[in-house]
């Protein structure tokens, strides 16, 4: 190659330029291979505007809009909501997480959380139902596993009520005995039982004041003593289980019933102890009777007759016992009763005295082998007179021989009382005290029976014991340390009430017996005659709470309340006015009871007396016709005008024709009246305290109207006074 200058030119072997646009100068002959070049440690000089860009690549156009858009990109983030995002468009395969994450690997640092803003679920209880008084919540159950622990209801000091019924299930109790509080039963010794109830599933309690429900009254209805009842029983004997099939024990029995086999004799009664259900009970003792099962019968007695000729019979109210002829031989009636204190009483007659022969009405502890009692015996052959007699052992026996009262013989029916307290026997006929003992009496917590019966001693003549009727009347005493506080009417001053300790508040209220017993005839045939009149205290009101009756003819009785007037002298016919009643309080019955005999030459005196009616009407006039020669104490009635119905007060009265006598006119309020039909037997009547009530002041008295004829004639009232 030749000298060249600066400029070189380079040409192919073909002397044709290379190195021009139009033919590149290539280092690979064929044209498809990239070669690599070198500057040999130098520097090759590329003109970079002259290279083509790849598809797509950024251009510093875009690049300069790129870096536009992402200065604010972190501001744009974090207002914009990104919501709907699913895992699958956050990431194209689920990341598995295993493992409690707590707030410091979710997140840097953690984010509160407001409870109060959290939405409740539908029918969640808000603290506003929880705690507003009044609001229902619905029901609560509480479930309690088994064998959990106990679940604590606390009532925050106050106190939970239940409405309805509580029941509760799997809690033991200990039956005892009819009779409260029964200390011989009331604690059992071999379990621990929290729980005592009574015969018919009532619960008992021991407090200060015990009251009993053994009182009964037999008037001895029907034909027989004994009562079929409902089923068929199971019974062995000497064991006290008795299994009922279709029976009702708990509505047709009691704990006092006496049961046997409908083919047994009586003397295999046997009294019930206990009523578990309908279909199961206990005896007090092992059955009498043979092993059996069958019908079944029941009486309110255990009945004992033996011995020749000796039976018992009913009819027409009378349960008559027959003594026989033989010797030992016995008609008795037992219930079995409490302990003190009780009374017992029987309306009885018997119609024979004889020598060798006893009848007893009262308390025994057992039977003939009795050591401990308290009753009427009726021995030797004296009517007039009869024995009562206490004891406490065989050789501590106490004695009264009495008369009977009023001259009555033994042979017609009488009441015959005993009452049995913790300290003295009292003995009662037709209701008049005729002994009472202390020295020798039964123990206080000796369980009596009540008997009736009579036996022979030898072979005598038969005798009958017709009884009417018994009561029982089983009574607690009170025992309070504390004064009680009693509440007489709504609405009125409780008044405190002592008992057993002296001071420390009102003494145990009053009570009073108004009572008349003795043979009389009336002044005028069936005109009521005032026998006995009390006065109640300033400062007490009065309840009636028992009236008895007895006369010995058909005749009425009746306990009045009575206010005086005023008084009409006739002689001179001036009248004195007298108390008023205060309506609305009325007399509806207005009499004159002559307290100056009137003269009898003259002819019936007629009173005209003006008066104010029971609606407050004054003006109002009636007369009262007095017969000549009426005596003391007879009564005539006022004749009210119209249709009036009584009178509040008296402002006049004048007399014709005017002649020696005096009369005051009395206004009265029955209390009580009775119809005593019968010659044989008393009427009796109990109020509950507080139906029929009277002020203080009121004057109080017993009356009859029967014939002029001298009758036995017993009236008593009790009367409770309250401050």
């Amino acid at each position: 190659m030749s000298n060249l200058s600066p400029a070189a030119v380079l040409h192919n072997t073909s002397s044709v330029e290379v190195g021009t646009a139009a033919a590149p100068l290539r280092t690979d002959p064929t044209g498809t291979t990239a070669q690599p070049v070198t500057d040999n440690g130098g520097s090759l000089t590329i003109d970079a505007t002259s290279l083509p860009l790849p598809t797509g690549a950024a251009t510093e156009t875009t690049l300069a809009l790129i870096k536009a858009k992402t200065d604010n990109l972190d501001v744009l983030l974090s207002t914009r909501a990104v919501t709907g995002l699913t895992d699958t468009q956050l990431r194209a395969t689920a990341v598995p997480v295993s493992g409690p994450l707590t707030d410091t690997q979710l997140r840097a640092t953690a984010v509160p959380v407001s409870a109060a803003s959290l939405p409740l679920p539908t029918g969640a209880a808000t603290a506003a139902l929880q705690t507003q008084p009044g609001v229902d919540i619905g029901d609560v159950t509480i479930n309690n596993a088994a064998g959990a622990g106990a679940v604590n209801i606390q009532d925050g000091g106050n106190s939970i009520t239940v409405d309805g019924i509580v029941a509760v299930t799997g809690l033991s109790v200990h039956p005892i005995s009819a009779f409260t509080p029964d200390p011989a039963n009331y604690v059992d010794t071999t379990t621990n039982v929290p729980l005592a109830v009574d015969p018919a599933g009532n619960l008992i309690t021991r407090g200060q004041v015990l009251t009993d429900e053994g009182s009964f009254r037999d008037d001895f209805g029907g034909t027989s003593l004994l009562t079929a009842k409902t089923g068929t029983i199971a019974v062995t004997n000497g064991n006290i289980a008795v299994v009922g099939t279709g029976t009702f024990f708990t509505t047709e029995l009691s704990t006092n019933s006496y049961i046997r086999l409908n083919a047994h004799a009586n003397s295999a009664l046997t009294r019930v102890a206990t009523i578990i259900d309908d279909t199961n009970l206990e005896l007090e003792v092992g059955y009498a009777g043979a092993t059996g099962s069958s019908a079944f019968s029941a009486a309110n007695w255990g009945i004992d007759v033996s011995g020749t000729g000796a039976n018992h019979t009913v009819g027409s109210s009378l349960l008559n016992l027959i003594s026989g002829t033989a010797n030992a031989a016995t008609a008795r009636i037992t219930r079995s009763g409490d302990y003190l204190p009780f009374t017992m009483t029987a309306a009885l007659s018997v119609s024979a005295r004889i020598a060798n022969q006893k009848t007893v009405v009262g308390f025994e502890d057992n039977g003939l082998a009795s050591t401990q009692f308290v009753r009427f015996e009726f021995d030797g052959t004296d009517a007039t007179k009869v024995k009562c007699r206490s004891a406490h052992d065989s050789d501590s026996v106490q004695e009264t021989l009495i008369v009977l009262p009023g001259g009555v013989l033994s042979s017609v029916q009488n009441v015959y009382r005993i009452e049995q307290s913790v300290d003295r026997s009292v003995f009662r006929v037709n209701d008049v005290q005729v002994a009472s003992h202390q020295t020798h009496i039964p123990d206080p917590y000796k369980v009596m029976n009540q008997v009736v019966y009579v036996v022979n001693s030898a072979a005598v003549a038969s005798t009958t014991v017709a009884i009417d009727a018994v009561l029982f009347f089983d009574h607690d005493d009170l025992d309070i340390a504390e004064p009680l506080a009693v509440q007489g009417t709504v609405g009125g001053t409780p008044i405190s009430i002592q008992f057993g300790n002296p001071g420390g508040g009102t003494a145990l209220p009053k009570l009073i017996n108004v009572t008349f017993s003795k043979s009389e005839g009336a002044v005028v045939a069936n005109v009521y005659k005032r026998i006995a009149t009390y006065t109640v205290p300033a400062a007490y009101n009065g309840y009636l709470i028992k009236y008895v009756s007895f006369q010995g003819e058909a005749a009425t009785s009746r306990v009045v309340a009575e206010t005086n007037m005023g008084s009409h002298n006739d002689n001179t016919n001036v009248f004195t006015a007298g108390a008023i009643y205060t309506q609305p309080q009325w007399a509806p019955l207005v009499q004159a009871e002559v307290t100056t005999a009137f003269a009898s030459g003259s002819g019936n005196v007629v009173l005209t007396v003006g008066y104010t009616n029971e609606l407050g009407t004054a003006g109002r006039s009636g007369t009262i016709t007095i017969p000549k020669g009426s005596a003391l104490l007879s009564r005539w009635d006022l004749v009210l005008q119209g249709t009036d119905l009584g009178v509040t007060s008296i402002q006049s009265v004048t007399g014709t024709p005017a002649q020696v006598g005096v009369a005051k006119l009395l206004g009265f309020i029955q209390l009580a009246v009775h119809q005593d039909q019968s010659t044989t037997t008393q009427t009796e009547t109990l109020y509950a305290p507080g139906a029929i009530t009277f002020p203080p002041l009121t004057v109080l008295g017993l009356e009859y109207a029967g014939g002029t004829v001298a009758k036995a004639r017993f009236l008593d009232s009790l009367i409770q006074l309250v401050q």
